[in-house]
């Protein structure tokens, strides 16, 4: 059978109301167009089984005035011999798919090349580049999405750690530091581990005074006489004298009963006039010009009691017409320091000497690590 013959097989089987029962096989039917052409088709029975599954039944397409384009003239009197040849000729059958825009919808499942494909024909034939093209297809594809960590968490924080409180600052210490230490360079001292005070350095002391043993070699004086006071070095108007002192007995509970340090003495032995730093009877701490009290220097009560020792520090400078006297005083260790001044004194006394006694009688006292700095003539 040529390719004209089987374009007017198909086309009656599309045009036909007999020609196409799929519960049936082709070679069987009946062809009723123009009243005989099922002999054709029984002769050719096995070909038209293999055009009948490429070509869909035209009753299921809804269109019975679907019309045949007439095929051009011919391609020769090649006869097909294969169901191949069958399936080349498969441009021509669709001829009958271009006859109406309801043919064109439910055309061949795979759209062949040159032919234009209607949009929704295209995502049906292909579904996956629909989805690539279509812009509802879902969400456009981010980064990659992984199961929510959430944020990294370490070993779980222990409290905030708290500082210790710093301790509190203790009462400012003078400008020595509180302690004896050292000799310091160009200056008289005196720890008397030597046994005496007469020499290394050499005192001018009244009777009384002695070295003694207190823990250490100390200079005590256990006399009667008022003042008494031992003096170190030569006349000065302006230095720092230092040293350990202690009251082993008050001759009475006033003021008037002192053990301390003393400088500008206008004597050596028993003066009359001069400036001290003491620990008193009535247990105040005090900086005196003689028996008086310059303004400013006032005297701070409840200080210290007798046989304990103390380091007190009394400086005097300036000149003998501005006289500045400054003193303090801590306990043994360089601690609880109370500090007097400084206070201006007009017209102070001149220049003497230095040292350690006692004023009031019956009053005794101990002294060690005498240090005498910064003399100034």
């Amino acid at each position: 059978m040529n390719r004209l013959h089987l374009l007017i097989l198909v086309s009656c089987c599309l045009l036909g109301s007999d020609c196409v029962n799929t519960s049936k096989p082709v070679s069987v039917q009946k062809c009723s167009v123009a009243g005989n052409c099922s002999d054709d088709v029984k002769a050719d029975a096995a070909v038209m089984d293999s055009a009948a599954a490429a070509v869909p039944d035209a009753r299921s397409m809804g269109s019975p005035d679907l019309m045949v384009s007439s095929p051009p003239d011919g391609p020769g009197p090649e006869q097909a011999t294969s169901a191949e040849e069958v399936g080349a000729d498969s441009a021509a059958i669709e001829l009958a798919g271009e006859v109406g825009p309801e043919a064109s919808a439910v055309g061949a499942p795979e759209p062949q090349a040159g032919r234009e494909v209607a949009p929704e024909t295209a995502a049906e034939a292909n579904p996956e580049a629909g989805a690539e093209s279509s812009p509802e297809a879902g969400p456009e594809s981010g980064p990659e999405i992984g199961l929510e960590t959430g944020p990294e968490t370490g070993p779980e924080a222990g409290p905030e750690a708290v500082p210790e409180p710093s301790p509190e600052p203790g009462p400012e210490l003078p400008p020595d530091g509180g302690v004896i230490g050292p000799c310091p360079p160009g200056g008289i001292c005196d720890d008397f581990e030597d046994g005496n005070y007469t020499s290394n350095p050499a005192w001018t002391a009244p009777g009384g005074f002695s070295v003694t043993t207190d823990g250490s070699k100390v200079l005590a004086y256990t006399g009667t006489a008022s003042p008494a006071v031992a003096l170190l070095g030569t006349r000065a108007t302006a230095l720092t004298i230092k040293a350990r002192v202690k009251a082993t007995v008050f001759g009475g509970n006033s003021n008037s009963y002192r053990v301390g340090l003393f400088a500008r003495a206008d004597s050596q032995g028993t003066p009359s006039v001069w400036y001290s730093l003491a620990i008193a009877g009535d247990g105040s701490f005090r900086l005196q010009s003689t028996d008086s009290t310059p303004a400013g220097c006032n005297a701070i009560a409840g200080a210290a009691v007798a046989n304990t020792w103390y380091v007190l520090t009394l400086t005097v400078g300036g000149t003998v017409a501005a006289t500045t006297l400054q003193g303090t005083l801590s306990d043994d260790t360089g601690g609880n320091v109370k500090t007097i001044g400084p206070c201006a004194v007009a017209a102070g006394l001149a220049s003497g000497w230095e040292g350690v006694g006692i004023r009031g009688g019956g009053t005794h006292g101990e002294f060690d690590d005498v240090q005498v700095t910064g003399i100034t003539p």
